[in-house]
C-alpha cells in the first residue's frame, strides 16, 4: 500500500471516498463474477466426470460379456437366440465406446477442473484486493488492470459451461438468477430438495464439511453448551450468505469458531457469534470449535 503523501509529491492523488465506493462496488461485482464461475466450473467438472463413469462403466461391463459370449462359442455351437444377443451386446459396447471417443469427456472435465482453478485464484486476489483496497489513483489503475486482464485470461481457451449449470451456480452464490420458464422452475424445486430452500431460514444442512475447514483439530460440541459473547443480529445475514457461498464452492470454508470455558462448565464464543447464530437458527444440535485462552491462542 502507498503513501499518500509520497503519492502525491510524485504527481499522483489520493482517492477520493466516492472513487474508493465506486472501486469497491466494481471489485464486488468482480467477486461475484469469479465465485459464480468457480460453482460453476466446479460443478460441471464433477457432472462431466459423472457422465463419463456412466459410459465408461457400462462399455467395460459389456465388452467383457461379449468376450466370455465369444469364447462359449468356441466350446459349442451356440443357440440362434445367444448369438443374437451377443451381437447386440457388442453393438451396444461399441456404441459406447465411440460416444466416449467422441465426447472426449476425460479431456473436457480436465479444461473444467482448470478453469475451475483459474478463477479460485482469481477470486481470492480480489478477496485480497477488497481487504486492502488502493488508496492512490495510479495504484488503483494498477490494480484494476491487473484484475481486469486476470478476469479475461481466467475465460480465455476454457470451454464453455451448459446454460442451466451456470444458471445453477448463478442462484447458488447469488440467490437469484436470469434463468426464466421451465428451467427456473426446475431449478428452485431441485435446490429446494438439495438444499432445502424451503425452510424458512435458508436450509443450511448440519453438515460441518460443507462450512469449516480444519475439522480434524476441532471439538464437536452442543449447541446447548456455548453461548454468545455479544449480539450480532446485522452480521447474521452476512455470515449465512458466506456459509452459502462455501456450500456451493464458491468461498472457502470458515475456521471453526473460538471458544473459551465460562464459569458454567460450558463455552463462550470468542470469534464467530454471527455464524453461530445462524447455526442455533437452523436448529443445528453441534457446532465445530476451536478452544483458545485468555491470550487467544488455539489449543488443540
Amino acid at each position: 500500500m502507498s503513501d499518500p503523501a509520497t503519492a502525491e509529491a510524485s504527481g499522483d492523488r489520493a482517492l477520493t471516498a466516492d472513487e474508493q465506493h465506486k472501486i469497491d462496488e466494481m471489485l464486488a461485482q468482480w467477486l461475484d463474477r469469479a465465485r459464480v464461475a468457480l460453482s460453476a466450473f466446479n460443478d460441471a467438472t464433477t457432472r462431466t466426470v459423472a457422465s463419463e463413469r456412466r459410459l465408461g462403466i457400462p462399455a467395460v461391463f459389456l465388452s467383457s460379456v461379449v468376450a466370455t459370449g465369444v469364447f462359449a462359442t468356441l466350446q459349442k455351437d451356440p443357440a440362434l437366440g445367444f448369438r443374437i444377443a451377443t451381437g447386440v451386446i457388442a453393438v451396444v459396447a461399441a456404441v459406447l465406446g465411440a460416444l466416449q471417443t467422441f465426447l472426449r469427456q476425460a479431456e473436457r472435465a480436465e479444461q473444467y477442473r482448470e478453469a475451475a482453478r483459474s478463477y479460485g485464484r482469481l477470486r481470492r486476489r480480489i478477496e485480497r484486493a477488497r481487504l486492502l483496497p488502493p488508496e492512490t489513483r495510479n495504484a488503483a489503475d494498477v490494480l484494476l488492470d491487473e484484475l481486469g486482464d486476470a478476469l479475461a485470461e481466467a475465460a480465455r481457451g476454457k470451454p464453455n459451461v451448459p446454460q442451466r449449470i451456470w444458471d445453477r451456480a448463478e442462484y447458488k452464490v447469488k440467490g437469484t438468477t436470469d434463468a426464466r420458464g421451465v428451467r427456473a422452475f426446475s431449478m428452485r424445486m431441485r435446490d429446494r430438495l438439495d438444499f432445502g430452500v424451503g425452510h424458512r431460514h435458508g436450509g443450511l444442512a448440519e453438515d460441518h464439511t460443507r462450512y469449516f475447514s480444519g475439522l480434524d483439530d476441532a471439538r464437536i460440541v452442543p449447541v446447548s453448551q456455548i453461548r454468545p459473547s455479544k449480539s450480532q443480529t446485522d452480521s447474521v445475514a452476512t455470515a449465512r450468505q458466506r456459509m452459502q457461498e462455501a456450500a456451493a464452492g464458491a468461498r472457502d470454508p470458515r475456521p471453526p469458531l473460538d471458544v473459551r470455558h465460562d464459569a458454567d462448565d460450558g463455552y463462550i464464543i470468542v470469534d464467530g457469534n454471527a455464524t453461530f447464530e445462524v447455526a442455533r437458527q437452523e436448529g443445528w444440535s453441534t457446532v465445530p470449535v476451536r478452544l483458545v485462552d485468555t491470550q487467544n491462542e488455539v489449543t488443540t
